[in-house]
């Protein structure tokens, strides 16, 4: 029985039929955002978004009714319906092209949970040469057929990779069609580099950051603040949601141990405060980075 059985099992014995109620609509809810996506434009698309909205509204909140309604307006409107192509993958499958209904990773990450489902994703640098570009999707269409939840592309030290890895970025997104978390770090980008690569990848579709400080420039010891940059990925998260809103879904690196370059033994900091700045920066997740010669 998967986590949230139990806890309906649980509320049962205890006679609280309202929040069993509302547990069922959210589970079926994630099961139908799982279907919503769907290749196909149909019908039964509009159904889907609409029972998604209705469980919204059962569960008393009315600006995600509004919002997951805006946000597939296309389906019930004809003027804006997208027009989408049909391509081969060298598997023989057919993929449509621009029409796959985003998911921000939380969501997607959040969906498994309820479903009680393993979740995995794949990751890519941008490679040197041109032939690596070529080798690099030829190698992705294969492993996007087994499936993973997202894919996401590294953001070359420095900003060196900047361009290479924006246009793998929205070539993952719009013409291979898995959902695709963009790296963005803080070293040698100043806001106004950063905004850039926001910008081209919200333009793109692209929804997933990974927000990170970076590591230290090659030949350097130390990580240094750039002039008009920002000193870690907290002040990043904090810039993408002030100007962004609740567009992007921000993931962090998260380290168990601490960080090597945490703040510490500094006069008048608390843990709590810390604690507090970084939950009010909201990022959506965290992913930690684990070493292994076996992976």
């Amino acid at each position: 029985m998967g986590t949230y059985g139990q806890l309906i099992l649980a509320l049962k014995e205890d006679h609280r039929a309202e929040e069993v109620h509302k547990i069922s609509v959210f589970v079926q809810f994630w099961k139908l955002f799982r279907d919503i996506e769907s290749y196909d434009r149909t019908a039964t698309d509009k159904l889907i978004v609409q029972k998604v909205a209705d469980a919204y509204e059962l569960l008393g909140l009315p600006e995600d009714k509004k919002r997951i309604l805006d946000k597939y307006d296309y389906l019930f409107n004809e003027s804006s319906r997208l027009n989408f192509k049909i391509s081969k993958t060298n598997s023989g499958k057919k993929r449509a092209k621009n029409t796959r209904l985003k998911m921000k990773v939380v969501e997607k990450i959040r969906a498994a949970e309820v479903e009680d489902m393993p979740l995995f994703s794949f990751e890519y640098f941008p490679p040197k040469t041109n032939e690596g570009v070529k080798n690099l999707f030829e190698r992705m269409e294969r492993m996007v057929s087994y499936g993973p939840s997202f894919c996401d592309v590294t953001w070359g030290a420095g900003g060196s990779t900047a361009n290479l890895t924006l246009d793998i970025a929205n070539r993952m997104q719009n013409m291979v069609c898995v959902e695709t978390m963009m790296h963005l770090t803080c070293t040698n980008m100043p806001v106004e580099k950063i905004d850039h690569a926001l910008d081209t990848i919200k333009a793109n579709g692209i929804q997933n950051v990974l927000a990170l400080r970076g590591d230290p420039p090659h030949g350097q010891d130390k990580f240094i603040q750039v002039a008009g940059g920002f000193a870690c990925a907290l002040d990043l998260v904090q810039h993408i949601r002030a100007k962004y809103g609740d567009y992007f879904g921000i993931t962090v690196a998260g380290y168990p141990e601490a960080h090597p370059d945490m703040i510490q033994g500094e006069e008048g900091v608390s843990l709590e405060g810390l604690m507090l700045v970084q939950i009010l920066s909201l990022p959506n997740s965290s992913m930690t980075p684990i070493s292994s010669s076996s992976l």
